[in-house]
């Protein structure tokens, strides 16, 4: 195998032409789809017509069938599939040439190099599986990732798909140290157990190699993902100088840990608990308890790349714009009356796929949603215009700033030395996250007394006060639709107070955000009984 001393990267450039060898290949196809949306010129070769090959050759690339050293043409670089041998036509026509050969886990590893996000997912057993996980989660959290997996999903009608964010996701192959070209900002380790022997020398020759993987990502601001129940996977972390985060089934000193397993028809349900707090509710539609396994280790994955999502990231945003200035205060008050609504995966997930058990339903209910959410705000727009127009004060005077909650905001205040300014932004992070998670945590315990005295509250009652709640006890029919997009607008008490604290110091008003969450609730329970036709 040839291994150009030149960097690949200074070949991946606009312009550039390079020959696939072995073009149709899933992995190629993908590859080669990612380099012409680079703005290189691509064109290949293999041995075989194929459904691949006509879609390459519909995207306006050159695919010969059969290999030649012919074929290359006036190429720059040559890129080749590990079945294709220093033997083959072209590649022995490249070498006589001088035109660099590459790997094909070397040019995955010099494009990753240019997405922010890099997710690895490594292991002996379950990569597919978990990468396809964590695909679902990108793409329901509308990150529009790039995405190499190993095999077929439904959601990508393939192995593959070319997207427009700034996350890449690959299932990464340890055969032939393959990996190891690929620079990772997050590596997942799933397990290391003793395979690929024709090429390892033994286990702990893996072990190795799985170290070596997870010390690629960047130190510093890379994240190595491990599986604490794996004796292989924490043999190949041991010792390792990069940030490490651990995910268990079972043990709850991980970083990532899941709480109240329960399984039906062999498929889990669970919490997803990181940090000691509760990040999901996951309900699998795969079976197996290692499938439970894989799940956390997707979120953890997510966690670290940011998606963190929903309530109340709206009002922080609000809040952090006007802290920043680019908004007024009045400006920051309308925005939060569209702006702070629930995360796609909650909407997808778990009211969709979780409580409809259609991922259709959970379309229908992120559209009526956005589409609410839009409307009140643009209601919101008029109203305000009309007010100023009319001069008219002292509508709905509700203040954020009035409730003494612990400020997230940047105040005026004499100079502060290194050590000073770091105490002063850990007591403030520390206390507006205080805020946070104490109202979540009064009202599920204002729950659980309601109902010791009540019995079980309905649905309607349980989300009006803690969103999460009332979700979950909604029955899938026309009746649970409509009331899952009316909460979904509301968003409920315990919400509402969490904005309030995340506002506290701000000069944000709530003035408009009650009225709107409530008119935007009603508005999506309007929509959510026009359209239920469409959704069954």
């Amino acid at each position: 195998m040839m291994h150009p001393a030149a960097d690949i990267r200074t070949l991946l450039q606009p312009g550039k032409r390079v020959h696939l060898a072995g073009i149709g290949g899933v992995s190629m196809c993908a590859l080669a789809e990612v380099l012409q949306g680079m703005g290189l010129v691509v064109q290949g070769s293999d041995m075989t017509d194929s459904d691949t090959v006509r879609h390459l050759r519909s995207l306006g690339m050159e695919v010969t069938i059969g290999h030649s050293a012919e074929n290359l043409k006036n190429c720059d670089a040559v890129i080749r599939t590990a079945a294709i041998h220093d033997g083959n036509p072209e590649i022995a026509g490249a070498i006589a040439r001088g035109i660099p050969v590459y790997e094909r886990a070397q040019a995955w590893g010099g494009i990753m190099r240019s997405y922010r996000n890099a997710l690895c997912i490594s292991g002996t057993h379950g990569k597919t599986t978990t990468t396809s996980m964590a695909t679902h989660i990108f793409m329901a959290a509308q990150k529009d990732p790039t995405v190499m997996i190993g095999g077929t999903l439904p959601l990508l009608h393939g192995g593959y798909r070319v997207g427009q964010g700034d996350t890449i996701i690959l299932e990464s192959c340890e055969y032939c140290n393959s990996f190891l070209n690929f620079f990772p900002t997050v590596a997942v380790i799933l397990n290391v157990h003793a395979d690929h022997l024709d090429f390892f020398k033994d286990l702990a020759d893996i072990e190795q190699s799985f170290h070596r993987f997870a010390e690629l990502v960047p130190e510093g601001t890379g994240r190595v993902v491990a599986n604490l129940d794996d004796a292989g996977a924490r043999a190949a972390v041991a010792g390792l100088d990069r940030p490490l985060f651990t995910y268990s089934v079972r043990d709850h000193s991980a970083s990532c840990y899941a709480d109240n397993v329960s399984m039906f028809d062999g498929c889990g349900e669970f919490d997803v608990m990181i940090l000691g707090q509760r990040y999901a509710h996951v309900t699998l539609h795969v079976p197996g308890s290692h499938n439970v396994s894989n799940a956390l280790a997707a979120a953890a994955a997510a966690y670290l790349l940011g998606l963190i999502g929903g309530y109340p990231l709206g009002a922080k945003t609000a809040e952090s714009l006007v802290r920043q200035g680019l908004l007024t205060p009045e400006d920051g008050a309308l925005l939060l009356t569209f702006c702070n609504n629930a995360g796609p995966a909650f909407i997808l997930g778990i009211a969709g796929s979780g409580v409809f058990r259609s991922s259709r339903a959970g379309v229908w209910l992120y559209l009526i949603h956005a589409a609410a959410a839009t409307a009140t705000g643009l209601l919101f727009c008029f109203i305000r215009k009309y007010i100023r127009k009319q001069n008219i004060s002292g509508f709905f005077r509700f203040s954020a700033s009035s409730c003494n909650f612990p400020s997230t905001t940047a105040q005026k205040r004499p100079p502060l030395s290194a050590p000073a300014a770091l105490i002063w932004a850990v007591r403030g992070g520390v206390a507006a996250m205080a805020g946070v998670c104490g109202f979540v945590i009064f009202f599920l315990v204002l729950l659980r007394l309601g109902e010791s005295f009540l019995g079980p509250l309905p649905p309607l009652a349980a989300g009006l006060v803690e969103l999460t709640n009332g979700i979950l006890r909604l029955t899938p029919d026309r009746g649970g639709f409509v009331l899952a997009a009316a909460l979904l607008g509301w968003g409920g008490l315990s919400v509402h107070c969490q904005t309030a604290a995340v506002l506290g110091g701000s000069g944000i008003s709530m003035r408009w955000y009650l009225p709107a969450k409530a008119m935007q609730g009603a508005v999506s329970a309007v929509l959510a009984a026009a359209v239920w036709s469409w959704v069954i």
